[in-house]
């Protein structure tokens, strides 16, 4: 303490940890709200008899539905932590750093001793209530067993995939206190020194796999270092497939992912009360979730700035997506390839579910970003939840953008990732038959040039397209254009901001390859346009899709009366955005499964 004293900068490391520990009080409450929560639905579990030995096979599978269901709660709350053996890092985890210790043992040592013995004058559900009530989550879990009769395997296992559950909710919890608490001041370094980079406390919960597996004790290999850039390959398409989870978030954008999440999860009445002028459209309101987290960036000085240069608004778009993203556990063979243009090579990274069929579709995917900002680094969390909940392969392409590259350099570099996808489909596991363009905002704007003009450039039309919120027309001006919606992240200054990052002049605004809606129809080309109600493109989107329908083109348009523009971007803790985006891959791919 007298060394702190003496060195100020110490001092302020010290006080940095200081409030972190008071951060991780803040998540041990949420962590019990979880805890608390969840032991509800289990007891109804119980009552109902599934761990009872009498159930059905239907009763069976239901019962593993559920305890998958509550396994991935537990991870979001975990932070994807503790991919194995839960009682075996509770256990590793209470050798090691012992501060739940004296509770834990203490639960260890009355629990069987109190279902065990038998108190005169005391009835089995009393005794049931005592040990809920003083025991808490796990004490209640096995109470309720308790009272199913004889002990038999069914009961123990479900007792021991709860406990697992728990202990791993906790576990999590004791490596974020003891990393504050252990010698705290030497974890403030340059981050090659952090327990990180070294396989420290997150790093040791953290095992690969599909689903969390309470059975099966710590077989896997340890996690390699990341020096660089996840999943970087050669610059060669020909690279070996590697099953990979989504990379795992530092300490602090974890933090902060638990907050926006924390933020989310207050009731609604309480969240409209935080942002009473968010936007209203025809009786409807922005959900109050993307306001709030408008207004919390705002609050921190993170929202957009008229003089932001490309590279700070790149890194704070970059953040937006790494700690507000999607995160979608799974297992996928994914590899960086290079993709040659008529102007040298381009990257792009390819996603393929490891259980998939021997052929299926293909997803080309084109980042949003404004022609400016984004890369595959950013959507990574959006590729990996296409390929997963689709059932499908993406490519996601890393096209050059401005304004070190303008018009067209970004839609030449399209063309080119679409036409190395039809080549080289059926060698990377796809169907060349089944290929999809898809792409949000700048990128739905690619992918609607590609349908337009493909043949004309002597490849095959795509087969389907995904096209979100797509930028389809820079020429006309539109009333959605000048709507700034209170509380929404994408306004028209900051789409004024894009354009003379790209465009060099008018005539490249009235070009069909940046206004396919100025271009040929699409022939034929099945259609899925997921709109949002609070966005400055949502007239030309409508438009577009007027277009197609009137050419006789099938189109599916879905717009989402409480969203905004860039809600991808913040899916991961919008639930009404991830809905949304489960929605349009399921229809576009069924589209392409049933031809």
């Amino acid at each position: 303490m007298n060394e702190i004293h003496k060195d100020p900068l110490l001092f302020a490391k010290a006080d940095e940890a200081l409030a972190l520990r008071r951060i991780a009080q803040c998540v041990e409450r949420r962590l019990d709200e979880f805890v608390a929560r969840r032991r509800i639905v289990v007891e109804r579990f119980v009552g109902r008899g599934i761990l009872e030995q009498r159930g059905s096979e239907a009763v069976a599978e239901q019962r593993d539905l559920e305890f998958e269901f509550l396994a991935g709660e537990g991870r979001k709350v975990a932070g994807d932590v503790n991919e194995g053996n839960a009682r075996v890092a509770l256990g590793r985890n209470r050798q090691r750093r012992g501060f739940l210790a004296p509770q834990l043992e203490k639960s260890a040592d009355v629990i069987p001793h109190q279902i065990g013995k038998r108190v005169d004058g005391i009835s089995v559900q009393a005794r049931a209530d005592r040990i809920r009530q003083r025991h808490g989550f796990v004490g209640g879990i096995r109470a309720n067993a308790m009272n199913l009769g004889e002990p038999n395997q069914q009961r123990d296992d479900a007792i021991d995939r709860i406990g697992g559950l728990e202990g791993g909710v906790r576990g999590l919890h004791g490596g974020l206190l003891s990393w504050l608490q252990d010698g705290g001041r030497q974890h403030f370094g340059p981050r090659p020194a952090t327990p990180l980079a070294t396989g420290g406390h997150w790093e040791k919960g953290r095992r690969a796999g599909a689903r969390v597996d309470f059975k099966t004790p710590f077989t896997t290999p340890p996690l390699r270092e990341r020096s660089g850039p996840v999943n970087q390959e050669p610059a060669s398409s020909e690279v070996n497939p590697r099953r990979v989870n989504a990379p795992m978030l530092p300490p602090r954008d974890r933090l902060e992912r638990v907050a926006a999440r924390a933020a989310g999860a207050l009731p609604e009445f309480l969240r409209s009360r935080l942002v009473p002028d968010r936007a209203v459209a025809d009786g409807i309101a922005l959900d109050s979730r993307i306001a709030l987290l408008t207004l919390l960036a705002v609050r921190a000085g993170q929202a957009f700035r008229p003089d932001a240069s490309p590279a700070a608004f790149r890194r704070g778009f970059a953040h937006t997506n790494r700690t507000l993203g999607l995160r979608t556990r799974g297992l996928l063979a994914t590899r960086d390839l290079r993709i040659p243009t008529d102007d040298g090579d381009i990257g792009a990274r390819f996603y393929r579910p490891q259980f998939a069929p021997d052929a299926v579709p293909l997803l080309v995917y084109f980042h949003g970003g404004g022609f400016v900002i984004g890369d595959v680094d950013s959507y990574d969390h959006l590729g990996r939840f296409f390929a997963l909940r689709g059932n499908i392969a993406v490519l996601s392409v890393d096209y050059r953008l401005g304004p070190e590259h303008r018009f067209p350099r970004a839609h030449e570099d399209a063309f080119a990732a679409f036409a190395f996808a039809q080549t080289k489909a059926a060698e990377l596991g796809a169907d060349p038959t089944r290929i999809i363009v898809g792409g949000d905002s700048a990128g739905g704007g690619l992918a609607a040039a590609i349908s337009a003009f493909a043949s004309s450039r002597g490849l095959a039309s795509p087969d389907a397209q995904l096209l979100i919120y797509p930028a389809v027309d820079s020429a006309t001006d539109r009333p959605s254009r000048h709507y700034t919606a209170p509380g929404a992240p994408f306004t028209p200054a900051t789409m004024a901001w894009f354009a003379p990052h790209y465009v060099s002049s008018e005539a490249d605004r009235q070009s069909p390859l940046l206004s396919p809606l100025l271009g040929p129809v699409p022939p034929g080309i099945p259609t899925y346009l997921l709109a949002a109600a609070f966005d400055p493109l949502v007239d030309e989107g409508f438009a577009y899709a007027e277009r197609l329908r009137a050419a006789g083109v099938p189109v599916s348009y879905d717009l989402r009366p409480t969203l905004s523009h860039a809600f991808v971007n913040i899916a991961g803790v919008v639930p009404a955005a991830r809905r949304a985006l489960e929605d349009a891959i399921r229809v576009t791919t069924m589209e392409l499964r049933n031809r």
